[in-house]
């Protein structure tokens, strides 16, 4: 079938519109739709090289990111020990299989903008504000006590229920791992 361009333009315009009536915001007024930027949900994993705790987690936060990485969450590996530097995160990444994307925060910036206590610490923010911090689970119950599985997945539980447009269900938890020497 062959359309001249008014009919072209006419059932562009149809199949725009369908397309805009079944998303989510359609009909909601300008101030009150979410921007690009606040469906954006950045998970910030505290970690070191040396902690036991934290090379403990990285198949578990390795997974995290597998499942939720798609749907617009983005993971990121800070290491705020003094003595981070590229290469150091390099070998941790090498010898633990690790793929979340890490970066040196020597100068512990994000460590104090975000007041991470201890690694592995979780931070997730939406929107600028901070919806989640603690434990990626209930694992640890003090430093070198560990619960018997199944395991809370408070990180888990967390990106389910921002994803879903509920609210956080527990967003402050303990971490448990190595103390961040501060500067």
């Amino acid at each position: 079938m062959i359309f001249s361009s008014g009919h072209l333009c006419y059932y562009l315009t149809i199949l725009l519109f369908t397309s805009l009536v079944d998303h989510p915001d359609f009909g909601q007024p300008a101030a009150m739709q979410p921007r690009i930027a606040d469906r954006k949900i950045e998970v910030l994993v505290f970690l070191d090289v040396d902690c036991p705790v934290s090379q403990l987690y990285t198949r578990e936060l390795d997974q995290l990111r597998r499942r939720y990485g798609r749907e617009n969450v983005v993971f990121r590996a800070v290491y705020p020990s003094s003595d981070s530097n590229r290469r150091s995160i390099r070998d941790f990444q090498r010898s633990y299989r690790f793929s979340i994307r890490g970066e040196a925060d020597p100068a512990q910036r994000l460590a104090v903008r975000y007041d991470a206590r201890v690694t592995p610490e979780v931070i997730i923010v939406r929107a600028d504000s901070v919806v989640y911090r603690g434990a990626v689970d209930d694992r640890y119950i003090d430093l070198g006590r560990m619960r018997r599985p199944p395991y809370r997945p408070y990180v888990a539980q967390a990106l389910d229920a921002l994803l879903s447009g509920q609210p956080v269900p527990i967003p402050q938890t303990k971490a448990v791992g190595c103390l961040i020497n501060r500067l």
